[in-house]
């Protein structure tokens, strides 16, 4: 797929699931004082998809890969620019938020592309406060570029951008990582996603941060957080004061805490466990805890967890006002224990029901005369089939005992009563219907007709 978009004073729009996010061979850059530069140098950069002065935004799981070989300035170029001959064109960075806040980005993979001819492409450029950036793979030769001017009053179209001042650099606040943690646990929701998970596989089993291609070289050491993206930005080295560095930090307010980096990550076999859920009404949360305390939330219908093959033992979470009422999937699976067999994905299917009450009464008759008073009698409900819900039991010493059961669940009952008795009504099978539910039982004393 070649997509080029802008997204232009939106709220909450969300860009999911695009590949290939590229297209545009090439821009007609305004002109800098540093004359014409790479994708990676360029302060004053267009890009694949814009997102202009927009707000909680999310741009999830797109793959960005910018179109190579622009021609050289001054050469020839048909129909790549509108200029007759390619002076100023240089390849678009592949995403750019400017001028919006609270935007996430997520999950979202940047790559050069396969054909180079020596030129040199940029990621992101983020040039607006407020914005969340994490859990994406910058695998291309600079993944956010430095931003020194306001892109669009300083762009200067009567002259040289940047030569219309005031000069920056201008100081952006966005979140780069959050909180280290394991992949599997729910670290946002946006838009109504849940995000979870790391950008690098199910081998890698913490998320926090972004993958940077950079990070570890020279200017970018591993030992020193936040990471910044320290880049060589030699060919604009004229717009700098004297004496300044070529070497700038790209990300100017905060960084990366957290780095992702494939070191981290386990690549013992693991496997995906999806679980779908039915019963709930649209976007109501619901969660799994896993063995060792992981807790996965999500308001949508299915989650999925990387989880090391074998059995694994869970307990799933409802809502207030639901219970589960069965969990369907393959090799016996309970509301406890699924098995994931080796380089094999499995699916559960979990199903919600509201509540009810589920009453079993003591009734009389001639010859059903009942137990003395204060007799000590007991249910016991087990699930009907793999899957279903856990098991209950209750007593009482007076004529009736309840229990609170899903909708939809289907039990076998058992009656216990002392000896000397006998009980009708007392063993079986039911399922929850939607309202309350009444079981009559009768006990008389043996021997009485």
């Amino acid at each position: 797929m070649q997509l080029q978009i802008v997204f232009y004073h939106t709220q909450d729009v969300t860009l999911s699931g695009a590949t290939g996010v590229g297209g545009w061979p090439a821009f007609f850059e305004t002109q800098t004082l540093a004359g014409v530069v790479n994708a990676s140098q360029n302060f004053f950069p267009q890009a694949s998809v814009v997102l202009w002065g927009s707000s909680h935004d999310l741009v999830m799981e797109n793959e960005f890969t910018s179109t190579a070989s622009v021609p050289n300035p001054y050469q020839p170029c048909g129909n790549v620019c509108s200029a007759v001959y390619c002076y100023g064109c240089v390849a678009p960075d592949e995403l750019l938020l400017y001028g919006g806040t609270a935007n996430t980005v997520w999950g979202n993979t940047f790559r050069d592309p396969a054909q180079r001819d020596g030129a040199f492409y940029a990621g992101l450029a983020e040039a607006e406060s407020g914005d969340l950036i994490y859990n994406n793979n910058f695998s291309v030769d600079n993944p956010t570029v430095y931003l020194p001017y306001d892109i669009y009053t300083d762009a200067c179209p009567d002259g040289y951008a940047g030569d219309c001042g005031p000069a920056g650099p201008f100081l952006y606040s966005d979140r780069w990582n959050v909180t280290p943690e394991g992949s599997g646990l729910f670290s946002g929701y946006v838009n109504g996603f849940s995000l979870y998970g790391n950008v690098l596989g199910p081998a890698c089993l913490t998320q926090g941060g972004n993958f940077w291609s950079t990070y570890g070289d020279p200017l970018n050491p591993i030992a020193t957080l936040p990471f910044v993206n320290v880049y060589n930005y030699s060919e604009d080295a004229a717009l700098f004061p004297a004496h300044t560095s070529p070497s700038q930090a790209s990300i100017r307010g905060g960084g990366d805490g957290a780095p992702l980096t494939l070191g981290a990550c386990d690549f013992a076999f693991h496997e995906h466990l999806r679980i779908h859920e039915s019963g709930l009404p649209k976007g109501t949360g619901w969660s799994v805890r896993f063995q060792g305390g992981d807790l996965l939330r999500s308001k949508s219908r299915a989650l999925t967890v990387a989880i090391v093959a074998g059995y694994v033992d869970y307990a799933i979470l409802p809502p207030v006002g639901y219970g589960v009422a069965r969990v369907t999937g393959p090799h016996a699976t309970t509301q406890s224990e699924a098995f994931l067999p080796d380089r094999r994905s499995v699916s559960l299917a979990v199903k919600f029901g509201v509540l009810e009450t589920l009453t079993f009464t003591e009734v009389l008759n001639a010859h059903w005369t009942g137990l003395p008073s204060g007799t000590e009698w007991s249910v016991a409900l087990t699930a009907s089939g793999s899957g279903g819900p856990v098991a209950q039991t209750n007593s009482t010493t007076g004529t009736a005992l309840s229990f609170v059961v899903p909708r939809g669940a289907a039990y076998s009952f058992v009656v216990s009563y002392p000896a000397g008795y006998k009980g009708s009504g007392t063993h079986g099978h039911l399922s929850v219907p939607s309202h309350a539910l009444v079981k009559a039982v009768r006990f008389r004393p043996e021997g009485h007709v």
